[in-house]
């Protein structure tokens, strides 16, 4: 493929990259989860729970905004009244399904 001086210098370069790569592996100690990520990691299923003002107004959607005024200053406050509001109904989803955790996200930007 190579030839010569090229062949010489492809073979010296292929050479120290592979040093190079086997004095690191050699080094660098693998890096370890602590505890509070492996009993996420163990828990295997879970629920992200997104609540805004937006799932109030379904027929906004969030790509007709994007570099447009956020959302949620679009939106009137009183859109927000949870009166029929049940989150005990969300967390028993989850655990039908078999999740471990769940996170409600209340507000993001």
């Amino acid at each position: 493929m190579f030839s010569g001086k090229k062949s010489k210098i492809v073979t010296s370069l292929t050479i120290n990259l592979l040093l190079t790569v086997t004095a690191l592996a050699q080094t660098i100690s693998l890096i370890k989860p602590n505890a509070a990520q492996l009993q996420y990691s163990q828990a295997e299923l879970g629920a992200i729970i997104h609540l805004d003002l937006e799932v109030y107004k379904p027929e906004i959607f969030w790509k007709d905004h994007m570099g447009k005024e956020k959302i949620s200053r679009a939106l009137p406050l009183s859109l927000f009244n949870p009166s029929k509001l049940n989150t005990d109904q969300w967390i028993k989803a989850v655990k039908d399904m078999g999740g471990k955790y769940a996170v409600l996200v209340a507000k993001h930007t």
